[in-house]
C-alpha cells in the first residue's frame, strides 16, 4: 500500500512539474544579420522562380540588415528587388535594384560586382541609355 502512494505521489509531481514546463515563456533568440544572410544567400540564384509574395517577405525579412549596412544583406536585397514584382521591370524598382548593387561594388563584395557586370551585358536590365553600357567594363575589370 505504501509503494501505492508513492507512485501516486510521483506520478502527480511528474505531471505538474513537466505541465508548469511547458508553460514557462520560452527564449526567442534573434538571428544575427551574418546568421540570416547565410540562410538566404545560398539560394540567391533561384530568386527569379519564387513567389512574389515570399520575396517580399525576404526583402521584409532582411531590411533591419540592410538598414545596419550589412553589405552581404544589401547584396542580396539588390537582387531580391529584381523579383519583387508581378510586373515586368520597372524604371523605379530597376533603379532600386541599381542602386543596392552598386552600394555593394562600392564595398568590393565580389558577388555583387560580377552579377551588377552580368545583368548589365547580358541586357537583363533595360538600357537607361549610354550609363549602362559605360559601366559595365568597370565591374568586369574588378572581377
Amino acid at each position: 500500500m505504501k509503494s501505492l502512494h508513492l507512485w501516486g505521489i510521483l506520478l502527480c509531481a511528474l505531471c505538474l512539474t513537466h505541465h508548469s514546463y511547458a508553460k514557462k515563456p520560452s527564449l526567442t533568440l534573434e538571428l544575427t544579420c551574418e546568421q540570416k544572410t547565410a540562410i538566404v544567400l545560398p539560394y540567391v540564384d533561384d530568386f527569379k522562380d519564387y513567389p512574389k509574395p515570399v520575396v517580399n517577405e525576404m526583402i521584409a525579412y532582411l531590411a533591419p540588415c540592410v538598414a545596419a549596412e550589412d553589405i552581404t544583406a544589401i547584396y542580396i536585397t539588390g537582387v531580391l528587388t529584381l523579383y519583387r514584382d508581378n510586373s515586368p521591370f520597372s524604371d523605379q524598382r530597376e533603379r532600386e535594384a541599381i542602386a543596392l548593387l552598386t552600394k555593394a561594388t562600392d564595398a568590393n563584395y565580389k558577388p555583387a560586382i560580377l552579377k551588377l557586370a552580368v545583368l548589365y551585358l547580358t541586357g537583363e536590365f533595360r538600357k537607361l541609355g549610354n550609363e549602362a553600357d559605360s559601366k559595365a567594363p568597370p565591374f568586369l575589370e574588378k572581377c
